[in-house]
């Protein structure tokens, strides 16, 4: 048996994590950790049971790490274009305390009975986190790669835009200004055309 695995998010769309792939992994490992945001903590455990998924928690097989903020890119237009920066973003929808509550609340309705029981006891056991700005240091290095972004965004657009033609050559140059941390890119990609592919597989967000 190995000794632990990392699992972060495997599906940007859909069903965030493979229950197959967490299956094997909790056979081969003795722990696994799941890094989980709000869709992939409301998928486990729905799919698993809230009294199950508790269950391997308290037994110390299985830990979840849930961030309550994501990350993002702010652009803002300037003299010289469109400006871009990597963020940290924050809502009171996705701290896990107000996730929690909705989610056990829905599971237990209408008597509600048992939800106060999961609550706690979720509390005590997963690990909250959030990203850092120190983390999204770490992404500079790969975003001026320019042998790996193209590639990167072309994997990308197969994936979530699959109706739409990618420009063949694809061009997708990313340029620091100000000293680095803001950047200005250079592409030929019809972001109108491969939001539409996209949306064809996605709903559009809708706010709490």
């Amino acid at each position: 048996m190995f000794e632990r695995i990392i699992i972060n998010r495997q599906n940007l769309t859909g069903i965030p994590l493979d229950l197959g792939f967490l299956a094997e992994c909790l056979v081969f490992y003795e722990k696994v950790r799941v890094i989980a945001d709000v869709d992939t903590f409301r998928s486990l455990v729905r799919c698993c049971g809230p009294d199950e998924l508790l269950e391997l928690l308290t037994m110390g097989t299985l830990e979840i790490e849930f961030f309550e903020n994501i990350t993002g890119v702010s652009s803002v237009d300037t003299n010289v274009g469109p400006l871009h920066e990597l963020k940290t973003i924050g809502s009171n929808v996705i701290q896990y305390p107000q996730v929690s509550r909705k989610l056990f609340d829905e599971l237990t309705a209408p008597s509600g009975r048992g939800a106060n029981r999961l609550f706690n006891r979720y509390a005590r056991l997963i690990e909250r986190s959030k990203y850092t700005i120190e983390m999204l240091e770490e992404a500079h290095a790969d975003l001026l790669d320019r042998s790996y972004v193209p590639s990167a965004i072309k994997s990308l657009l197969s994936f979530l835009a699959p109706e739409y033609s990618i420009p063949e050559p694809l061009i997708f140059r990313v340029d620091p200004v100000l000293k680095g941390g803001t950047y200005k890119i250079t592409t030929n990609i019809d972001f109108g055309a491969a939001n539409a592919s996209y949306h064809e597989h996605t709903p559009r967000a809708t706010h709490p």
